[in-house]
């Protein structure tokens, strides 16, 4: 048995993993071919949550501050993302709740796929929503990290499950939003957007501003504390955007922005100027679910004065 000449692998010879032409046309079938694409999940957890639902996004980072205010960042690992789903499920009848608890329970401490569509019940321009757990999150490997059950006394119930995931990783985190096998318009949006430096959403409604003053103390424990202006960079700015409604698209390249950056900076301008731009970090997104096609996103994001 010989190597493959152009891939390097033993023993791939037929079928499905015939040897590709080109490491190009390896990726395009790996993603786009009908063998994985229609290959079916065994039990799937595939209870659609109600309108509510939310989802935060955390980029764990450590934080290293030097002096006159500059500062810089490090991924704390290679999975420095922390995904949590907070998923209602209201106004279900006793039965459905019970189903959606023993799924969960089954699966204690391992994780498990949510697929809330499945691959043959989908037409064949939509066959790219089974890998979503729920839009827009091409994400299905989940564990449940807690259950509340509201009892009534009526017929129907309502049950929350809070959902994390902590595998998303450097090289995963911008597959998250966007494949290949999707509609190439907004595949093609997604991945200029993530390529982008510059954040160039800006919320219609409100920008919620803050100022933090950088000063310099002085005292003892026989005195008291003197406080003065720091020489350089004495003042940071922090954003609150809240983005609120807002359609499927935009959310999608929100968030596909600020995860491709995955807690490093990039910039922003409150007003769209040049002259006001700065250098921001984002450690948190939380996003809701108002209605169909109804979404609201938050992002927080903090000025850091870099070398």
């Amino acid at each position: 048995m010989k190597a493959d000449p152009i891939t390097g692998f033993w023993g791939i010879e037929r079928g499905y993993l015939a040897s590709p032409a080109s490491h190009e046309q390896f990726k395009k079938d790996v993603l786009t071919g009908t063998t994985i694409n229609s290959f079916e999940y065994e039990d799937p957890f595939n209870f659609i949550p109600s309108y509510g639902a939310t989802t935060s996004l955390n980029f764990n980072n450590n934080f290293i501050q030097f002096g006159d205010g500059y500062s810089s960042l490090s991924s704390q690992g290679l999975n420095n993302v922390s995904m949590q789903m907070n998923l209602p499920f209201y106004e279900r009848e006793a039965s459905e709740i019970e189903q959606i608890i023993e799924h969960v329970e089954k699966h204690i401490g391992s994780p498990f796929p949510f697929q809330t569509v499945k691959y043959d019940d989908l037409e064949p321009n939509e066959k790219y929503k089974a890998l979503y757990s729920v839009p827009p999150y091409f994400q299905q490997e989940f564990q449940c990290e807690g259950i509340e059950r509201n009892y009534s006394r009526g017929e129907y119930q309502n049950v929350d499950l809070v959902f994390g995931n902590k595998n998303i990783s450097l090289f995963s985190k911008d597959y998250i939003f966007a494949i290949p096998s999707m509609p190439t318009n907004f595949y093609d949006k997604i991945k200029a957007e993530i390529k982008k430096d510059t954040f160039e959403h800006i919320p219609d409604q409100s920008l919620n501003e803050t100022s933090l003053f950088r000063v310099k103390k002085f005292g003892s424990t026989k005195s008291r504390p003197f406080a003065g202006k720091e020489r350089i960079n004495d003042k940071t700015l922090t954003y609150d955007l809240l983005f609120d409604p807002i359609d499927l698209e935009k959310m999608t390249l929100i968030l596909a922005f600020m995860m491709s950056k995955a807690g490093t900076w990039f910039y922003f301008s409150p007003d769209g100027k040049e002259s006001s731009r700065k250098k921001f970090i984002c450690n948190e997104i939380s996003q809701s679910y108002t209605y169909n096609n109804v979404f609201s996103v938050r992002c927080r994001i903090a000025e850091t004065i870099s070398f």
